[in-house]
């Protein structure tokens, strides 16, 4: 009888595949978590395949210990995925294992069962208990029944993880409710109707219902405020009807309260959530019900890409052209890429969406791979805002905004509507200058300033989260003349309730959203009217929907014109059309003002007259002239070491074995990184660029054994960047 070899995945930092015969007769399959002596250890691994083939002898093979799950967690199907990134990407499969597990299934204990729902609303929406909990725990439910007499409100229940009664989130804690429950009762009221969609809504949808069932990539390139959304919810709703799942990727935690009520208004479905800020119970809860079925809709940043659906049958992302979608550390994926590759696996078409679509998504249009279904106008009878650039040459500023800004600010206001400002930096000040000898506050781990904090008076780096005291007095000189320099959310916050303190302000930024569902209750006052003036960074900059803001102000972007990365352009063409795109998105007319110290710029000028689609026409041809992505393919080595020269050396005997291996390929480097020493760590980069891609993947394939083999490589850390986003 041939025996039974498993191809094993562990989870340590390793390569290849290992073989493992079975323990005893119980059935196998791919995807299984089992438990396997290594060496003189115990590892935990994951089946990636099953046949009777071995390169080792059969008599030298070890037996698994245990299987830790009933049945496989990973379909073939999903097992395709993960093998495809591990090779394209060329990472160990623990890195990608991390990724697609979450954390309670990396260790040894097996998959939690399936619980029992504690709860359910009436039909009055009143909370009544069901099931055994009295049993369980008479306190909670006794608890329990006494809000019987008590409707709760739909919006209390509705944010899936940010339930804000005290009792529930003891229930969940302990285990006895599920958390997806809350949103699949607390929904089953009543829903909204649908809008008619306008004529361009309606042929997208058109267009992607006749590809149900095929792969086809949509780019559903729509101006901001023309109602991607509803072309989401309406081909959602048809999915659905077919009894299939959807996956929907946003790039961004923030996003995710507001589309999940706005999902719950409409659907009557499962809907999970998985992101980062989600607790190692509450991702598995989500990640499992997805697997099994349960859950109709996952709502989900990056990492979702990965989480197990047998019956998805449409993937949706929105935002397509947001950086966020790669990760920037360990497994460095990009999940836009990677939904391309799932959905052509399975079969089923995706939408990617946006109002500033990256230049990757509009290169595939044009070849042909990508289908473009546009939207050029807004949904209901919203127009589009008019932008104007405010010269602040030789202008006095008061915290960073000039008279005419604050004139404009204040009309507003008095109309009762509402003012976003925007400015992309947090913090008090990003400098803290001696105005005696000039000295500067740099950070003592990092080539780099170090940010004031207006709130306890601290001194914080932004890079490598090192705190400090603001001391008295200049070290260099004794002077107490210490000067906070430029703008952050902190001063302006100040600044602004100082000039309009008639009008309620509210901050966004990191360090207003720290704590769990912050952030989703900062927006529901901002859209119940109760903020006048909306203050914060990029996390305002897209996706969100305030009709009654009028004025959307962009504060210190100039800094964004001259970058030195060769997509600095595009990112800020992208930014300031985002940010703009949040005015005037409803009834009431909107107005954009820019203040800049460059009103002649040809970026800013083509962003105003032409719109972000001329730009990007632009910024393609210089791409092709330049040979930069995505007309060439990049591969980028990083290498982080205590001394700079150790870097390098590194770094340059990589590159020999590079050129050794391929000369089909340009080899850029070793150089600094842009932020050359980070936590007292020095770091360099070499990049790879050629336009054959399988040439280039050729060369890691051969380059990354090399590379681990060096005596160097133990010395430092290094990674590898398969389409590197950022240089810094």
């Amino acid at each position: 009888m041939t025996a039974q070899i498993l191809h094993i995945a562990i989870f340590a930092p390793l390569r290849p595949l290992f073989d493992y015969l079975p323990c005893n007769n119980q059935s196998l399959e791919i995807g299984m978590r089992v438990k396997i002596p290594f060496g003189r250890t115990k590892k935990l691994g994951v089946i990636f395949a099953i046949d009777n083939k071995s390169n080792y002898p059969i008599n030298k093979l070890k037996k698994i210990i245990a299987i830790l799950d009933q049945e496989s967690l990973l379909k073939p199907i999903d097992l395709k995925l993960i093998q495809w990134a591990i090779h394209y990407y060329h990472c160990y499969p623990a890195d990608a294992l991390a990724v697609v597990f979450p954390k309670n299934l990396r260790i040894e204990r097996k998959a939690t069962k399936k619980l029992p729902s504690a709860w359910q609303l009436s039909a009055q929406g009143r909370l009544i208990v069901v099931d055994d909990l009295a049993k369980k725990a008479p306190k909670q439910a006794a608890i329990l029944n006494a809000l019987q007499s008590k409707p709760l409100e739909a919006s209390t229940l509705r944010l899936t993880y940010n339930i804000t009664s005290t009792t529930l989130k003891i229930l969940h804690q302990k285990e006895w409710i599920e958390p997806c429950e809350i949103t699949t009762k607390a929904d089953q009221q009543e829903k909204e109707q649908p809008p008619i969609l306008h004529q361009e809504q309606a042929d997208a949808v058109n267009a992607v219902k006749q590809s149900l069932g095929t792969f086809q990539a949509f780019l559903l390139d729509g101006i901001t405020g023309s109602g991607k959304t509803e072309v989401y919810l309406t081909l959602i709703q048809t999915i659905l009807e077919k009894g299939q799942q959807i996956l929907v990727l946003v790039p961004e935690i923030s996003l995710t309260p507001q589309l999940l009520q706005r999902f719950q208004r409409r659907l009557n479905a499962h809907i999970a959530i998985i992101h980062s800020a989600l607790n190692h119970g509450e991702k598995e809860q989500a990640w499992q019900q997805c697997r099994t079925a349960k859950a109709d809709v996952l709502i989900g940043t990056r990492s979702a890409v990965f989480t197990p659906l047998p019956n998805l049958g449409l993937v949706i992302i929105d935002e397509e052209h947001d950086g966020s979608f790669k990760q920037q550390q360990g497994f460095r994926y990009s999940a836009r890429d990677l939904v391309i590759i799932r959905c052509r696996n399975l079969n089923i078409p995706v939408i990617l969406g946006s109002a500033t679509p990256s230049l990757e998504s509009l290169y595939n249009v044009q070849r042909g791979v990508y289908q473009n279904l546009e939207l050029r106008q807004r949904a209901g009878n919203a127009v589009l805002p008019t932008v104007q650039l405010l010269d602040i040459r030789d202008k006095y500023l008061e915290a960073g905004m000039s008279q005419a800004l604050l004139e404009q600010i204040e009309t507003e206001l008095k109309k009762d509507n509402q003012v976003l400002i925007f400015l992309n930096r947090r913090g008090f000040a990003p400098v803290v200058i001696c105005n005696g000898c000039g000295w500067i506050a740099d950070c003592e781990h990092c080539d780099s300033h170090i940010t004031f904090h207006y709130k306890n008076n601290q001194l914080i780096c932004h890079h490598c989260g090192y705190q400090r005291p603001l001391i008295p007095a200049c070290p260099d000189c004794g002077s107490h003349a210490l000067i906070p320099l430029g703008q952050g959310t902190q001063r302006l916050e100040k600044a602004l309730e100082k000039k309009f303190e008639a009008y309620p302000l509210i901050r966004i930024d990191r360090d207003t959203t720290i704590k769990k569902g912050s952030l989703a209750k900062m927006l529901d006052e901002i859209k119940t009217g109760q903020k006048k003036i909306i203050l914060g960074t990029q996390m305002l900059a897209k996706g969100h929907h305030f009709p009654d803001v009028t004025l959307v102000v962009l504060l210190d972007i100039d800094q964004g014109l001259f970058g030195v990365d060769y997509r600095s352009t595009e990112l800020m063409a992208q930014l300031l059309t985002q940010v703009s795109g949040r005015a005037g998105r409803a009834e009431k007319k909107g107005h954009v003002v820019i203040q800049t110290r460059h009103p002649d710029h040809p970026l800013l000028l083509d962003l105003i007259e032409n719109g972000y689609q001329s730009c990007a026409k632009k910024m393609l041809i210089e791409r092709q002239e330049a040979e930069l992505p995505p007309y060439s393919y990049q591969a980028l080595m990083r290498a982080d070491a205590k001394t700079s020269e150790l870097a390098h050396q590194f770094l340059q005997q990589a590159a020999q074995v590079a050129a050794e291996l391929s000369e089909e390929v340009h080899i850029l480097g070793p150089i600094d990184a842009p932020l050359h020493r980070k936590s007292n760590i020095f770091r360099a980069q070499l990049l790879i660029q050629t336009n054959d891609r399988k040439a280039l993947h050729h060369l890691l394939h051969h380059w990354v054994y090399g590379i681990e083999a060096h005596p160097l490589a133990k010395k430092i850390r290094w990674s590898l960047d398969i389409d590197p986003k950022h240089f810094f």
